[in-house]
């Protein structure tokens, strides 16, 4: 099984000053909330190197040091000013900026139901208050029980279903805040209550973007949560994945193939122990094999211009997708089989993928074989101990074509040639 042994804290290194084309707009060397070294821009830095054509909240990805990343409250001031500047038919949305959405809708929603009930009614303002605080509690109670009951308890569910309460309460405190507005203009109160009422609706946003951001920065195409599998999943296999995710930026490093057919749910697996480390603040990234090539090649790209992408250097937990279509890909008119073109591939990324956790997501059907196979092809191409593999394979379940089975898990450790599997 793989382990999860507490790894000592990386040590933080200094690195020279990088500009970003302008006085104006310069990066300069701060410190985050949590103490740790990061290239930022200033909010009217950041506006002004957009007015003037750049990107804005994608440049300073390009030279942060190579240090394990953490967001701070300037890294959320500065999403949050992206996120309100930018324009959605011009850049897609983010995940943070539909919280804030969502949530400015919670406080409209609030002020027409008191408005609704007290003109519909003809109750008195607190009462009106008092009705939509009890509507708010018990839609977003129900709401919480049958999320609840979708749940499954394969996995530790803990903190799927405490997410899920948090988000009620969120829902529940937002609405009732728009009803204590519509209560203030029904009172006539002063400008100065206004501005209290203010206080708590600004509050609780840094907390929430916060979080909202380390999932969107880790590049994962869409949100699973594993507690929601329902397809048969072996015990292994879970208590594989368990110790996987819990030691996720841990010493030693552990790399983990995903082996199945095309739709077997090999990405669903691989993403939802992603969003799982996400929500457990951990800095995650999600790459395609061809991305991670030309990252190797060419240096990291640039992100999307509202939004920032943990670089796949400093993440703890990288998820390596599509291998073989990549692979194949990287292989035309070079090394004619998968084994040298892997070799050939990694060459320049093996030392830093090699010192963090992987996981690899690989198209094939040839079972625990072919697992063992990749394993030691991708144990090869890196110099990594055999040890520090483990493989799952999956497939489709038999009840249900769309549903995925686990059929399949277990540590790499039998020795197993690094030969060629199918082509």
């Amino acid at each position: 099984m793989v382990a999860a042994l507490p790894g000592e804290p990386a040590p933080e290194v200094q690195y020279p000053r990088s500009p970003c084309g302008g006085p104006a707009y310069e990066l300069r060397h701060t410190k985050n909330d949590a103490g740790r070294p990061n290239l930022a821009y200033c909010a009217a830095d950041a506006v002004q190197h957009r007015v003037n054509g750049g990107h804005g909240m994608t440049d300073w990805i390009q030279t942060s040091p190579e240090i394990r990343p953490s967001i701070g409250w300037s890294d959320v001031w500065r999403q949050f000013c992206a996120d309100i500047l930018s324009k959605e038919v011009q850049t897609s949305p983010t995940y943070s900026y539909q919280w804030m959405a969502c949530e400015v809708g919670h406080i409209g929603l609030g002020m027409v139901l008191f408005f609704a009930m007290a003109s519909a009614f003809g109750w008195p303002s607190w009462v009106s208050l008092v009705a939509v605080a009890a509507a708010a509690v018990a839609k977003e109670g129900r709401d919480v029980y049958v999320t609840n009951k979708k749940i499954s308890n394969t996995f530790d569910a803990r903190l799927d279903k405490r997410t899920v309460r948090i988000d009620a309460l969120l829902a529940v405190v937002y609405m009732v805040l728009g009803a204590m507005f519509a209560f203030g203009v029904a009172e006539r109160w002063p400008f100065w209550a206004f501005m209290l009422w203010l206080a708590p609706v600004v509050a609780i946003m840094p907390w929430c973007l916060r979080q909202k951001m380390y999932f969107q920065q880790a590049g994962l195409p869409y949100l699973f949560r594993l507690p929601e599998f329902t397809a048969p999943l072996r015990d292994n296999a879970v208590t594989l994945i368990k110790r996987f995710l819990a030691g996720a930026g841990s010493e030693p490093p552990q790399h983990l193939v995903i082996l199945g057919p095309l739709q077997a749910g090999k990405t669903s697996l691989a993403v939802g122990i992603g969003t799982e480390a996400t929500f457990m603040t951990k800095v995650v990234r999600y790459l395609t094999f061809t991305k991670l090539c030309e990252i190797g090649i060419g240096g990291e790209p640039p992100a999307p211009r509202n939004t920032a992408l943990w670089r796949w250097r400093q993440s703890q937990l990288v998820i390596v997708d599509d291998v073989v279509g990549g692979l194949d890909l990287f292989r035309k008119d070079r090394a004619p089989s998968r084994n040298a073109s892997l070799n050939e591939a990694m060459h320049e990324l093996k030392d830093e993928l090699a010192s963090r956790h992987v996981i690899w997501v690989v198209q094939d059907e040839g079972g625990q074989s072919s697992a063992l196979q990749w394993s030691a092809m991708i144990q090869n191409a890196l110099g990594s101990s055999a040890a520090e593999f483990a493989w799952i394979t999956v497939e489709k379940s038999a009840d249900n074509d769309k549903a995925m089975s686990i059929t399949g898990a277990a540590q790499a450790r039998q020795e197993a040639p690094a030969s060629d599997v199918a082509a």
